[in-house]
């Protein structure tokens, strides 16, 4: 089937408010804002409708989705369909951390409970260590490092490697990922949960 339309709720506030994150997303994650770029370049070659700024989105239908309709620009919009697609944010895969009973922390900023580490990126509960997705929403590549950065806590821990080594094979995982995540206050301002989101 043909998509019919991309609803976005992303406001023209929520683009000012994400200035001011800009330049420093721009210096250290420019690969990924152009990966994000390319793919509504795409996107617009496909001539997929694409709305942005809708609110009141609603999924018409009892027992299965009939139709989709929202606001544009003081106007409904209205589509006739059986699938709807939703996003609306990205979390962490907590589940392991609940299982193991893990200190969740809230990050108010990207709206989400995470597993709270130490800076060796050690739990709350000795020698269990996250990494990645499990730990955080930081990207692709600060995910990998995040993963060096708890290999070199465990080998630490356990004494393989000396407190001289670690941190001096530390320093430089955590200059990186540092720069990296200035990526994410960009993304948080310019796509914040609508309110409809937290319901």
């Amino acid at each position: 089937g043909k998509v019919q339309a991309i609803l976005d709720t992303t406001r023209p506030r929520d683009y000012l408010q994400a200035l001011p994150h800009l330049v420093k997303a721009i210096r250290y994650s420019s690969g990924d804002l152009r990966k994000g770029i390319s793919l509504l370049r795409e996107i617009r070659r496909a001539q997929v409708p694409y709305y942005s700024g809708i609110s009141e989105l609603a999924i018409d239908g009892e027992h299965e989705a009939r139709a989709v309709r929202c606001q544009h620009q003081g106007k409904t919009l209205y589509f006739s369909t059986a699938m709807v697609l939703s996003h609306i944010g990205v979390i962490p895969a907590t589940q392991c951390a609940n299982a193991l009973g893990r200190k969740l922390a809230w990050d108010d900023q990207q709206q989400y409970w995470y597993p709270a580490t130490n800076q060796h990126q050690e739990t709350n509960v000795a020698g269990i260590y996250v990494a990645g997705d499990a730990g955080g929403i930081e990207g692709g590549e600060a995910a990998i490092i995040s993963g060096h950065l708890a290999v070199l806590g465990m080998l630490h821990a356990t004494g393989t490697l000396s407190a001289t080594d670690y941190q001096y094979q530390r320093a430089p995982l955590l200059r990186q990922r540092n720069r990296l995540h200035t990526l994410r206050p960009f993304l948080a301002a310019l796509y914040p949960i609508p309110t409809q989101g937290h319901q």
